[in-house]
């Protein structure tokens, strides 16, 4: 949670209606943080349109997530 509240910097999450996953609902309890990783490109999910938010992530797509965030942040700061 503190690294979304530091990529958005105060600002509120937006409102995004495309790209949305097709397993995750408008009910699911994270999916203003989901939408907004997805619009910076954090997070893709799996290429058939699912994040499956109930499983475990694998090293893999750790690493992808924390490359695409130390992308994202190098090119705010330069």
């Amino acid at each position: 949670m503190l690294l979304l509240n530091a990529l958005r910097d105060g600002e509120s999450f937006p409102e995004i209606n495309s790209g949305q996953a097709f397993d995750i609902g408008e009910d699911y309890p994270y999916i203003a943080e989901v939408k907004f990783l997805k619009q910076l490109g954090i997070i893709k999910g799996n290429g058939f349109g699912n994040l499956k938010p109930h499983e475990f992530i694998t090293r893999e797509e750790a690493m992808l997530i924390v490359y695409r965030v130390l992308k994202l942040l190098w090119h705010w700061v330069q």
